[in-house]
């Protein structure tokens, strides 16, 4: 028979040898899955927060380019600040392109503590012309 869940936590509190190492790519792989849960879910659509998500972007659209990625950086590092607090140092930057795409693509740099230890992870971020949020490790 399996044990429960409380009793290998309390195993774990009592014998720390048990505790499992947390794996950096794990971590990565975990932070990558939910910030793009985060990017696609919309504002007031979600049962457990209503600000859980990103706000509408169809606002952006009466700015200037410059404006509206400026904007979008800023609500997206809004937004990650926000959600995923296992994240500091948080940088966000427009990558720029000479071809007309109809896509925009943004990195994003951070840290996580694993161990105590700062591990800096970077992502490819791809906001499409349909809203659609594509957040890459």
């Amino acid at each position: 028979m399996r044990e429960r869940l409380l009793e290998r936590i309390r195993k774990a509190e009592n014998c720390p040898e048990l505790r499992m190492r947390p794996d950096g790519e794990a971590v990565k792989r975990s932070i990558v899955s939910y910030i793009s849960k985060i990017f696609n879910s919309s504002q007031g659509n979600t049962l457990i927060a209503e600000e859980f998500g990103v706000p509408d972007f169809s606002g952006l659209n009466s700015m200037g380019q410059l404006d509206a990625i400026r904007s979008l950086e800023a609500i997206l590092e809004e937004t990650i600040r926000k959600f995923e607090p296992r994240l500091d140092a948080i940088e966000i930057a427009h990558i720029p392109t000479k071809r007309i795409r109809t896509t925009l693509r943004f990195t994003i740099k951070a840290l996580v503590m694993i161990d105590s230890a700062p591990l800096p992870l970077a992502f490819l971020t791809i906001v499409n012309a349909n809203g659609h949020i594509a957040v890459k490790g």
